[in-house]
């Protein structure tokens, strides 16, 4: 009976040391020394943050923070890249599975990131994006284009598209937008950027984008078939 009550116990040690490693509830700072996800998500929220769920490289954060200077509750899902912590993901009430298997979280992540979930999200919500692989490592080129974004307002950046020497870097928060980057010399710049969607026609006459590329660029965000990638007539604007 002892040797039982021995085996019992360090079978229940062993299961709490393994969710240790899992998944951390608001926390420490990060294994690079970098800002800890709980001040980056202060940063961002002020004071309005509620509890953390970790699983690198994501972690959940609850919020209660005004949001375009209305109150608001909900989740912010990050991701940590090699210059810190980035929001990706940004929900009204709590994320859906689906949700965060949309944003490239594995599977196997889901439910530790889901420890602090408040519930059913509060609003209606649109239907379910297709789940993305997840990324281990990111490029040079997206780490770079992500780190000029590093900023402490209420922004999601959720997807980077690359190619070549050109890039679109979707964000939102309460509106939404995408904005458009080249490299040149080694180094990437803000070519234009807005609110709404971005079409290749756009891309070809306000930012120069080579119409092949133009095209690739916004099937990659939009996906096969979308008529915003459509060309047609277009031509590059003259420029005096």
């Amino acid at each position: 009976m002892k040797r039982l009550r021995l085996a019992v116990a360090a079978a229940l040690v062993a299961a709490v040391f393994s969710l240790t490693k899992a998944f951390a509830i608001a926390g420490s700072a990060s294994s690079n020394g970098d800002t800890s996800i709980t001040d980056r998500a202060q940063q961002i929220f002020r004071s309005g943050v509620r509890a953390v769920a970790v699983r690198e490289p994501f972690a959940v954060v609850n919020y209660d923070a005004p949001i375009e200077g209305q109150r608001a509750t909900g989740q912010a899902l990050f991701r940590h890249y090699g210059f810190g912590w980035q929001m990706v993901a940004l929900a009204i009430g709590s994320f859906r599975r689906c949700d965060l298997l949309a944003n490239g979280v594995p599977r196997a992540f889901v439910a530790s990131l889901s420890v602090n979930a408040m519930g059913p999200p509060r609003f209606r919500q649109p239907p379910c994006a297709p789940p993305q692989a997840f990324v281990a490592a990111v490029s040079p080129d997206e780490e770079a284009i992500r780190s000029l974004n590093q900023d402490s307002y209420t922004v999601a950046y959720p997807k980077a598209v690359i190619e070549n020497d050109w890039a679109l870097l979707s964000w939102y928060g309460a509106g939404g937008g995408t904005s458009v980057w080249r490299k040149q010399k080694r180094h990437w710049r803000l070519l234009t950027g807005g609110g709404g969607a971005v079409d290749a026609c756009s891309l070809i006459q306000l930012a120069g984008t080579p119409p092949d590329i133009a095209h690739r660029l916004v099937t990659r965000r939009y996906g096969n078939g979308s008529p915003l990638a459509r060309i047609g007539d277009c031509r590059p604007t003259p420029h005096d």
